[in-house]
């Protein structure tokens, strides 16, 4: 990999054992690695009943691929250890496939503790050592023997904050495993989770997701840590929402002796209404999308201790035994975690009034910990992610919520946090006890483990540099249930932002289930713009092209097939249609706000909506191809290439060398131009004066819209007009954002003179630079489903030097290269297991020779590239 100095790193001999061809002694592959079961590394409640396998091959030698597997799957390590699958041993498989093998044993139980790992074989037939082994639990299936409790109120309505508790005694024996599945409803009020679960005082987890499909999430969680042997334990939640208001749970421990233990919720446990203890202080969210509460928060009537064993809650009665959750189906992506972040700066400004700045925008609560006060000191708690004066924080935040609190306090010491999560930077604390230093103020993050080592850019930009860790800090900081165009103001899932927002999280990461589960919850709940519909096939596409598996593809077919126009293509094969069609077509967007659209004329025949269209039904072909539909499959090819010709010969205005907005319309907006060229309608003799015109309209689009320009520039080969659009410093640009603004997520607009409302917090639609280094800059994309084939087509520009180590499901790929005048030398690590087609830049010269590993080859002339074929695994230094 890269992670040296990149001069270094460029310049190094390649050992004899990578040198391109047949190496002269054969060594044995190392052990697999990254065992995922369905995307997952830590799989809890796998509900497929034939999970797909996936793993990383590794093996020191070059060109070296898998030729065959072994998988054994047993109820317990010792089995495996024995050398045993007791549930499935698949023998010697002969495969290459490693992204999506699939158990193929007997019917795997309910609710039940798995392991299994994975041997292969290499290419001289050399078997791997078995990886180590990762452990799973299936779904709960028809095992539920809980029941959905909550807290009434006497003579009223039940309560919308709960307290529940129950506390258990355990034997003195050893503990297996201890697994618990837990949900509650309704997430929709809030937009976020319902329950925050707890553990002999020890954070478990929140949740549910939000459903689509009129399905309800569950959780799973391995809590064996949490439990204590011999002693009383305690399982507590605290839970908040204004509808339906259930929650339900189920422990299954197992021991070591055999024996087994099961707490379910039932009215044996106890319950506290907690509306008075979390007084409702208006909303903190945003009226039109969703109802969070401000949280006044009683200390003095706070039940301290209740998460522990040994509490006496004294004054709480049994809960309440509630109608059952219908439609119940385990949550496929990475659990919630909780992660403490302390001040970077703390300033007393006056005695008890303080400034606290955390470093960078955040989602979680605010706590107050172990602050001595006295009974009824008010202390006010503002917060925000910009100030409006020196240590001041704007709290009345620009987006709508009203981050402002009071938080009353008892005698004696007390820790107090937020129940909800906030998006915040920066708090003022007024009225709180005097001499409070760092160790008082805390955010309890709430999130989804990210991978911050799954990848690695550096250049000599120092610009694009912080543009990555500014977006990459940003994908890390937001995932909770679902994407979201931002945490403040709508808490929202929108396909224009969430498939940005894919790309993005692929290119820093080796997580596939988050980015799929939240395109799969907007196949069922789409919103409003008329082009987003189409970029949920799009979604479906890179989903498996990037993965392998078509799982998604297969069961949502139908749905998706709905996403296009198709009823609106009119006879010269365009789509015609009214700004606003009404449901389900929605209205038109081309960008957001107007004043970012570049003057953009509407018309019935858009050619926005028509590129989408195009698009998607393109994409259609595919996706009815690698499902077998063979009709489908002609039919949407044939109708592609029907729309594409239809745009070209009627949109495109070649005295201008630029796209029209519509049919007949005398305008050429950025928008009309960038959409054909980056989707890939544009012949190629209309790449070079349209990006000239694509970049002479400057940034007149949003971040949305930055995205296709970006798109569209590497598209035409132009890097040199794409990187001065990334690594500006002025006007719209990310430089902008992060110097002159001091955003440390992407915002929503370039300035808030450009949007009054604009957010602090839109991760995945403002990301473009994230995956265009990637796809565009560094020309990493999958040529086939899985990443088997892939290729590396690197655009320089004006950039001097740059390295990029970014993963695929298959392993990190490693890219370098340095150039200078009229030479470029570029290094390249391709994973095993897989092939890559390598396009080194021609730079003007007519021949085709490239000098790879000290030897010369001779590779395709292809306009600007010489292409390298069929390179196999190994590290790879070409000079040209």
């Amino acid at each position: 990999m890269f992670r040296t100095s990149v001069l270094t790193t460029l310049v190094a001999v390649i050992v004899v054992s990578l040198l391109w061809g047949k190496p002269a002694m054969a060594q044995m592959p190392d052990a697999p690695s990254g065992l995922l079961l369905e995307r997952l590394s830590s799989p809890l409640g796998i509900a497929h009943p034939n999970p797909a396998m996936s793993w990383i091959m590794n093996h020191a030698e070059a060109d070296q691929y898998q030729t065959a597997f072994q998988i054994r799957v047993a109820t317990s390590m010792a089995q495996l250890e024995a050398g045993q699958g007791d549930v499935w041993d698949s023998g010697k498989v002969e495969s290459a496939e490693s992204s999506n093998a699939r158990y193929a044993g007997p019917e795997l139980d309910a609710n039940t503790v798995y392991y299994w790992h994975v041997r292969l074989w290499d290419k001289h037939d050399q078997p791997s050592p078995f990886s180590e082994p990762q452990w799973f639990v299936t779904a709960m299936g028809d095992q539920w023997d809980a029941t959905p409790i909550w807290a009434a109120n006497d003579g009223e309505d039940a309560p919308d904050f709960v307290f529940l508790r129950r506390e258990f005694e355990l034997p003195d024996q050893a503990i297996e495993r201890a697994i618990v599945h837990v949900t509650a409803v309704s997430p929709e009020p809030a937009s976020q989770y319902v329950y925050r679960l707890y553990l002999n005082d020890g954070f478990v987890g929140c949740g549910p997701e939000r459903g689509f499909d009129d399905i309800t999430r569950y959780n799973t969680y391995d809590v064996t840590d949490h439990l204590e042997p011999g002693a009383v334990n305690a399982l507590a939640a605290l839970n908040y929402t204004t509808a339906e208001k259930k929650f339900l749970l189920q422990m299954d421990i197992a021991f070591s002796d055999g024996s087994s233990e099961r707490i379910v919720s039932d009215a044996s446990w106890q319950a506290l209404p907690g509306d008075d203890i979390y007084v409702d202080g208006g909303n903190a969210g945003h009226g039109s999308y969703y109802y969070a509460p401000r949280e006044f928060i009683h200390s003095g009537r706070y039940p301290f201790g209740w998460k522990a064993g040994g509490f006496d809650a004294a004054g709480w009665s049994s809960a309440v035994e509630k109608d059952a959750i219908d439609n119940l189906m385990t949550s496929s992506q990475p659990n919630e975690a909780e992660f403490i972040i302390e001040p970077t700066r703390l300033v007393e400004r006056a005695p008890g009034e303080y400034f606290i700045d955390f470093g960078a925008s955040l989602i979680g609560g605010f706590r107050l910990r172990d602050v001595v006060g006295e009974a009824g000191q008010e202390v006010d708690i503002r917060l925000g992610q910009e100030l409006i004066g020196p240590q001041t924080v704007l709290y009345n935040k620009r987006t709508g919520n009203t981050y402002q609190e009071v938080w009353t306090l008892r005698d004696g010491p007390q820790t107090l946090t937020n129940w909800g999560y906030r998006s915040f930077r920066y708090a003022e604390v007024l009225g709180a006890p005097e001499g409070l230093g760092n160790e008082h103020f805390q955010v309890v993050a709430v999130r989804q483990p990210f991978g911050i080592e799954d990848s690695h850019f550096e250049s000599s930009d120092f610009v694009l540099n912080d543009i990555w860790d500014m977006l990459k800090y940003g994908m890390k900081a937001s995932g909770l249930d679902v994407y979201v165009d931002t945490h403040s103001r709508e808490r929202r899932n929108y396909e224009g932002d969430a498939y940005i927002h894919q790309l993005s999280q692929y290119a820093f990461e080796r997580q596939y289930a988050f980015p799929r589960y939240s395109a799969e919850y907007l196949f069922y709940r789409p919103t409003w713009p008329t082009e987003y519909k189409p970029h949920s096939v799009m979604m479906a596409w890179d989903d498996y092209m990037y993965t392998g598996n078509a799982d998604s593809l297969l069961e949502h077919y139908a749905v998706l097939q709905g996403k296009t126009l198709e009823p609106f293509i009119n006879d010269d094969y365009l789509v015609e249609k009214p700004e606003n069609a009404g449901s389900p077509w929605g209205r038109d967007l081309v960008d957001w706000p107007h004043a970012l659209r570049d003057g953009y004329q509407f018309s019935d025949i858009n050619t926005v909506i028509n590129a989408f269209n195009w698009r998607a039904i393109k994409l259609l072909g595919k996706i009815a191809a690698v499902l077998e539909k063979e009709d489908d499959a002609i039919r949407y090819a044939e109708l592609a290439d029907r729309l594409r010709d239809a745009i070209n010969e009627h949109l495109y205005d070649p005295e201008k060398g630029a796209y029209r907005d519509g049919k007949g319309i005398d305008h050429h907006a950025l928008h009309a131009s960038i959409m054909p060229v980056a989707l890939g309608i544009a012949p190629d003799e209309y790449l070079a004066p349209t990006a000239e015109h694509i970049f002479s309209r400057g940034m007149q689009c949003n971040l949305y819209g930055a995205h296709y320009v970006l798109d569209a520039l590497y598209a035409a080969q132009r890097a040199d007009l794409a990187l001065e659009r990334m690594n500006a410093i002025e006007g719209n640009s990310w430089g902008h954002m992060m110097y002159r603004l001091g955003a440390t997520i992407a915002t929503e607009a370039w300035d808030p003179s450009l949007k009054g409302n604009m957010t602090y917090s839109h991760p995945g639609w403002g990301s473009a630079p994230a995956n265009n280094i990637v796809r565009g800059m560094f020309g990493i994309r999958p040529l086939e489903p899985g990443f088997s084939t892939f290729q590396v087509k690197p655009q320089p520009g004006g950039l001097r030097w740059a390295q990029l180590e970014t993963p695929t499901i298959k392993g990190t790929i490693a890219v370098a290269f340095i150039q200078a005048d009229d030479a470029i030398d570029m290094t390249v690590t391709v994973p095993a297991n897989t092939r890559a087609r390598i396009y080194v830049p021609r730079l003007g010269k007519d021949h085709p020779t490239v000098e790879i590993n000290g030897e010369y080859q001779d590779g395709i002339l292809d306009g600007d590239f010489v292409i390298i074929e069929d390179v196999g695994s190994g590290t790879y230094r070409f000079v040209r």
